[in-house]
This record gives structure tokens, sequence and C-alpha cells, in this order.
């Protein structure tokens, strides 16, 4: 009966949505895609602070989470470095080669991750999931930025730079201002009352409509099919080799199974939003970052967290 509650829940939240908001595309005069812009945003940087609050709030705390910051690094860099190692043979262009490894090193754990685990561990794996989630902005803006314009300009001299400043006062940084005052009101130990239980289970379903519905809404299936044969090259790193590598490093270092299992399942994470966004920023190969955040989206949904949910249960 529980992995019925479970499967049932990964359907209304996380499936439903993403096929809502694809037909909505039917009604783009009256849903316009500011409106979904608009989603994104509220989801990011309100309810993602709020619930981070909430979710830290409660977590046990102890020595082995330190390492769980330094593993989300890795099960960034892990896929990356297989893609960096394999590019050159698939892909010629530079726009596609930075393209091909944003899409393969940025995954989706903030959202797509962190409700995968709360569907099974609740609080304590949201918590876990934004742990993982503490380095990816500094990823993004000291290492992918720099790349992607480094593959812009592959034949030019000029260098682009992003300064520690414009790092850490970034309004991106908000969500993790709500981690660090969770972190103070667990640590002095302020008493959490039960409602916020029942609002954090509340606000998290809220959440994952307001990520789904969009990602729905920017399904084209036309401008994947050029690359959808290297987008299956792609998923086996982030499907196989990525958690194989991560469980055998973790393995080592935490005791607990149920943090365990979490890596394992945010080491799964599909490619993230925000490779499309780098790469339409730096005018790379939107279509091809496109095509990797859709299906690999897609197969996480259909193919592999479902077998996921199997395997642990």
């Amino acid at each position: 009966m529980d992995i019925i509650l479970r499967m049932s829940s990964f359907v209304t939240d996380i499936i439903l949505p993403i096929f809502i908001g694809y037909n909505l595309q039917k009604w783009k005069k009256v849903m316009p895609e500011i409106l979904f812009d608009q989603m994104i945003f509220v989801n990011l940087f309100v309810l993602s602070t709020f619930l981070n609050v909430l979710s830290f709030w409660k977590i046990q705390l102890n020595p082995e989470l330190i390492w769980i910051p330094i593993l989300g690094l890795l099960i960034h860099f892990i896929p990356g470095a297989f893609a960096y190692l394999t590019v050159k043979s698939i892909y010629k262009n530079p726009l596609e080669q930075g393209s091909y490894i944003l899409s393969t090193l940025l995954s989706n754990i903030g959202v797509i991750g962190a409700i995968s685990v709360y569907i099974l561990f609740q609080e304590k794996g949201y918590a876990l999931s934004q742990l993982v989630m503490l380095p990816s902005h500094i990823i993004l803006y000291m290492f992918c930025f720099p790349m992607a314009q480094y593959y812009y300009q592959a034949s030019k001299n000029r260098a682009s730079r992003v300064s520690l400043k414009d790092v850490i006062f970034n309004p991106k940084q908000i969500p993790v201002l709500g981690i660090l005052f969770g972190l103070l009101l667990n640590v002095f130990k302020y008493h959490r009352l039960a409602i916020f239980g029942d609002l954090f289970n509340y606000t998290i379903h809220i959440r994952s409509w307001l990520y789904m519905l969009p990602i729905g809404y920017t399904i084209n299936f036309c401008q994947m099919r050029k690359y959808w044969t290297n987008t299956w090259k792609l998923s086996y790193i982030k499907f196989l080799a990525t958690p194989i590598t991560v469980y055998l490093i973790a393995m080592r270092l935490i005791s607990d199974p149920e943090v365990l299992k979490t890596l394992i399942i945010l080491s799964c994470s599909p490619t993230a939003i925000n490779a499309v966004v780098t790469a339409k920023i730096h005018k790379l190969n939107v279509n091809l970052a496109m095509a990797a955040f859709i299906s690999t989206t897609i197969i996480y949904l259909v193919i592999v967290y479902p077998s996921l949910l199997l395997i642990i249960y």
C-alpha cells in the first residue's frame, strides 16, 4: 500500500502537471509564456526559501552531513568529466560541445530531485537535497558561465570573468539564506509547531505544480528530433555512470541508509533548465540543451524514477 501511495504522489505531483502544461500550449494567447516565467520565479525565490527554513529547522544534525555538499560537487562534476572526455567524438562544433557538457554537468536536483526524495523520505529527504544543492550556484557562476564563454569565444583571445561578489550577492542565493535561518533555529533549539509540518506538506505540492507546469509548457518535440540519438548517450552518463560512481564513493563515507539512498536518487537527476538558460545567455546551441532537458526529464519520469521506487521498496 505504501509504494502505491508514493507512486500516486509521483503521478499527481510530477506527471499530471507536466501533461497539463503541455496541453496549455494551445492557449498561448490566454496564458502567455511570461505567466509561466512568474511561476518559476515564485517557486525558486519564495517557496524554496520557505521550505528550506522549515526542513532545516527540523533535520537531525550529525557530523556526516558535512560530506553531503562535497558529494554534491561530485554529483555535478562526475557527469561533466565523462561528457568532457567524450564530447569531441560526438560533436565538432564548439557551440554544440559547450551545450552538451552543460546539459550533462547541470542536474535538476533542486526541484525534480528534491520532490523525488521527498516522496520517499519526507522532510529529511528534502533537506538533504538542499544540502546537495549548496555548491550548485557557485558551480553555475564560477565554472559553467566561464566554460560556456570559452566555447563561444574558442577562436578569440577575450576571457570572461565572474567576480566573487557577483556569486555571493546574487538573488539566486536567497534560498541559501533560508537554509542558514533554518539551521540557526535548529541549533538554538527553537520549538517548531506541529502546524508547520502540515504547512510543509501542502507547500511542497504547490511548489511541484508551479515548476512542472512550465516544464510541460516548454516541450517542443520538433526541436528534439535532431539531437535525440546523442541525448541517449548523455542519458547513459547521467543515469548509469554517475550514480554508480557516486555510490562507490558515498558508501565509504555515509552510514545512514536513507542518506545513501537519497544521494543515489539525486545523482540520477535529469538535466536542469539552467543548462538551457546558460546556453541561451552565452549563445551556444540552445536546441541541443533544450532537447537534453526535455528528453532526460521524460526518461527520468517514465523509466528511472519508477525503477528506483521499486528497487528501494
